[in-house]
């Protein structure tokens, strides 16, 4: 009987580990899979990126890239191999998914797909890909600013300035087609203004760029805004003399890179401390 107890109380804790380093039971905007699988792999991303398609009218198809918290689930089917599911039901059951959850669908293939989906205040960009064995895999980016942990230092923005007469900043953040500084802009605004405090003498304009997506007008209020929005939280809150600074906006006007792109765009939507 103590032998009994004794295997008993060790299958108990094996399957209690095993549960332990179960990778996930699933993608968390989905509540089940597909019958007949089990969940392989996750990979949990606390930044990363995915590109995206979507159909268009005139190309027929157009590529984008999204960034933000990244979660990835892949699934094996367990059944025999003759009755594994296509493709096109694979992809079928997540098209009603993200339809039933009042999303969209953006570019369906037999093997993979592409959707949007929001979840309270949350958006999801969505991807299903299955290679014909079973197999699938359902990735998704929830679209969030990246917390800036590298930013330049006080010296190194002086550096700048004095090499090139500017310095570039990507740490300042706004939401979309806003000119509200986000509280993940603390760390790049800190060093600006201990730079501009500890060069007293130094006159710069804080410039506003975007990128050339909307009405050329629109964005040029909207860069002129955000550098007002720079330059006001530099004199109240960082103490910053305002006679200083002189704010200054330039919509899409001098581009660093291609607007062409989801990445081209994103460099080009930045502020400059530039040297009067």
């Amino acid at each position: 009987m103590k032998n009994i107890a004794l295997i008993f109380m060790f299958l108990l804790a094996s399957k209690f580990a095993d549960a332990q380093n179960a990778p996930c039971k699933g993608h968390p905007l989905f509540a089940s899979s597909l019958a007949n699988h089990t969940v392989t792999e996750c990979v949990e991303k606390e930044y990363d990126q995915m590109e995206i398609y979507q159909k268009d009218k005139v190309k027929g198809r157009i590529d984008f890239i999204k960034q933000g918290p990244k979660f990835m689930v892949s699934y094996k089917f367990n059944g025999d191999f003759q009755s594994r599911p296509s493709g096109v039901q694979i992809c079928q059951n997540y098209v009603n998914a993200i339809e039933k959850a009042g999303g969209e669908i953006l570019y369906r293939a037999d093997n993979y797909l592409y959707g949007k989906l929001k979840k309270g205040n949350d958006l999801y960009w969505v991807g299903v890909y299955t290679d014909g064995s079973g197999y699938y895999s359902v990735t998704s980016i929830k679209e969030e600013k990246m917390k800036q942990d590298v930013v330049a230092s006080a010296d190194e923005i002086k550096g700048n300035i004095q090499e090139e007469g500017k310095a570039v900043f990507y740490g300042i953040l706004f939401n979309t087609g806003q000119a509200v500084l986000l509280p993940e802009s603390a760390a790049t605004l800190t060093e600006m203004a201990k730079f501009l405090k500890l060069n007293p003498n130094m006159q710069v304009y804080v410039v506003g760029h975007t990128d050339n997506v909307g009405d050329f007008n629109q964005n040029l209020i909207l860069s002129k805004n955000r550098a007002n929005a720079v330059a006001t939280e530099l004199a109240t809150k960082y103490g910053v003399n305002k006679t200083q600074i002189n704010a200054q906006g330039v919509a899409s006007l001098a581009p660093v890179a291609s607007n062409a792109n989801e990445e081209g765009k994103a460099k080009n939507r930045r502020v400059e401390l530039v040297l009067k």
